[in-house]
């Protein structure tokens, strides 16, 4: 097997091991910004601002790692207060 089918199939398996352990929330997402909402926390509040009809920007930021096994979420709120 050459390095990079070897290193394509791993990256696969990895993916595939996150879908797994954080749950399916790309299938949820309608446009590109909700394809960054990675926690169900982030899910739960972005539909509750939507539900109450509130005005809000979703930015996406660069992931970053609390820990080695627990991933900070991307997506940044800014919701506006007029």
């Amino acid at each position: 097997m050459r390095s990079s089918t070897r290193m394509q199939a791993a990256v696969a398996a990895a993916w595939a091991s996150d879908v797994g352990a954080h749950g399916l929330h790309w299938q949820r997402a309608r446009t590109m910004g909700e394809l960054f909402l990675e926690s169900e926390p982030e899910w739960r509040f972005y539909e509750e601002l939507k539900a109450r009809n509130m005005r809000f920007e979703l930015r996406v930021q660069r992931p970053r790692l609390r820990s080695e096994d627990d991933l900070q979420g991307r997506g940044e709120f800014r919701v506006s207060t007029t």
